[in-house]
């Protein structure tokens, strides 16, 4: 913290060790669901997409555990433009910007594994 003249100008903070704070997400299996083709037409719910991440939790409050961790999903990527919201529903859909986001994430990422793999 520096102080001059009685006001704090900033706050810095040091991180040690970096390799603690890795971020791990389930980017590709959301991105497949929401790419799935059988919501092209209609879109897909917050269920449809705890559905395909999760599996059918019988537990009422896992359900709705998962249920807040997909709502956050879904806004950060509606915050990416990567899908939007169907009006006066409950519905979503995949952008065209989204789509090609999302596909092009999915291909690099299979590109890489097959790169590794060999």
């Amino acid at each position: 913290m520096y102080d001059k003249q009685g006001s704090v100008l900033r706050i810095e903070t040091t991180i040690i060790n970096p390799n603690r704070f890795r971020v791990y997400r389930e980017d590709a299996r959301l991105f497949q669901a929401v790419l799935q083709g059988g919501f092209a037409l209609q879109g897909f719910r917050n269920k449809h997409i705890r559905a395909a991440l999760y599996g059918d939790e019988p537990d009422k409050a896992e359900r709705k555990r998962t249920s807040a961790r997909v709502t956050r999903l879904l806004s950060l990527l509606r915050s990416h433009k990567l899908i939007k919201k169907v009006s006066h529903t409950l519905y979503y859909r995949a952008t065209k910007f989204g789509q090609h986001v999302m596909s092009t994430a999915l291909r690099l990422r299979n590109l890489d594994v097959a790169l590794v793999g060999s």
